[in-house]
């Protein structure tokens, strides 16, 4: 279940069974601007972390509302949003920004695949499951938690 928080902001909900806020940012960024951008919002601001399936469901009712051009003829890849994972560190292991720990996933069939993507985005055409892509690719859009 979704709900408007007040104080939230008018893209921002929060899933029941958490308190923070997720804030959806339409606007061309790579992983790594996208992290920027959410820690620019604030102290407690950051790329957001899935950590249960209603979390999830918050998330892809977002990531679904993220408009595409008509050049995108490509279905299964509309609607690609930034998330918190990455293994960008030393073991490369999948972790959230956050440090928070990674046990909630939802990964797409086959994924993660590449050991050259890094970092981790939701797919709102897809109902929020998640692939692995190279950090430096810019894609639409990126959800904080506040």
């Amino acid at each position: 279940m979704l709900f408007v928080v007040s104080g939230c902001g008018r893209f921002a909900f929060q899933p029941d069974d958490c308190t923070d806020c997720f804030s959806l940012m339409v606007q061309p960024a790579t992983w790594d601007q996208a992290r920027t951008a959410c820690r620019d919002r604030g102290p407690t601001s950051q790329l957001a972390t899935i950590a249960s399936s209603s979390e999830n469901a918050a998330a892809a009712t977002l990531a679904a509302t993220i408009p595409f051009s008509a050049a995108d003829t490509n279905t299964n890849q509309r609607q690609r949003m930034w998330i918190g994972g990455n293994s960008l560190g030393d073991t490369g292991a999948w972790a959230w920004d956050s440090g928070e720990p990674f046990d909630f996933t939802n990964w797409r069939a086959g994924e993660p695949d590449q050991v050259s993507e890094h970092c981790l985005i939701m797919l709102g055409s897809q109902d929020g499951i998640w692939d692995n892509r190279a950090c430096e690719t810019s894609f639409e859009a990126f959800l904080c938690e506040d």
